[in-house]
């Protein structure tokens, strides 16, 4: 009887995850830290004069996936997220989350985030252009400091990106109340 009940009681909590998906249930935000390295810099762009070779920015992001991921041949998962959080500064630009209008696709392996790709403020010519592209990290970057059509020199690189799985606040409270019954359960046999 006792087994049958412990059974019960960890499929009431395993069946909902895995019938939600267990990517989309375990995975759905993502919150990081991208360190974009300069291998490219045009002297006065970003009001910067000198950029010494490696110099590393760093962007902070939160991303919300928008829905399930599609899974590319190599295994990874590649979600379209909402940046739900975004800052960046380089020289005397910034750019973040409310400048960003399209999603950004998120590439997920191997149990950790592998990439971003995405643009921020391509639709605003008065605002200096910020993309960021797939593979795999290390990925590419670039900053364009371009203003309504006047081109004041670019910066580019790679990207690292070192990030952390947040699970869906749903999935904690169904574990949550997994745990109680469990322990419910238990103490009552105890009695």
């Amino acid at each position: 009887m006792q087994k049958t009940l412990l059974a019960v009681l960890l499929m009431a909590v395993i069946v909902p995850c895995w019938s939600m998906g267990v990517a989309h249930a375990l995975l759905p935000a993502f919150e990081g830290r991208l360190h974009l390295t300069v291998d490219q810099f045009d002297p006065g762009a970003f009001g910067l004069r000198t950029i010494p070779a490696g110099t590393i920015f760093e962007a902070s992001f939160l991303a919300v996936a928008l829905g399930d991921g599609s899974v590319r041949p190599n295994g990874f998962i590649e979600y379209p997220v909402r940046m739900a959080d975004f800052a960046l500064t380089i020289g005397n630009t910034s750019w973040n989350t409310a400048q960003i209008r399209d999603p950004f696709i998120l590439l997920f392996g191997d149990g950790s985030v592998r990439g971003l790709a995405g643009e921020i403020t391509p639709y605003d010519p008065a605002h200096p252009d910020f993309s960021i592209a797939l593979p795999a990290s290390p990925g590419t970057w670039v900053a364009l400091d371009i203003i309504d059509n006047i081109n004041n020199g670019n910066i580019s690189g790679t990207y690292t990106v070192d990030a952390r799985v947040i699970p869906l606040p749903g999935t904690l409270a169904l574990l949550g109340s997994g745990l109680v019954g469990l322990w419910g359960w238990r103490r009552k046999l105890s009695r």
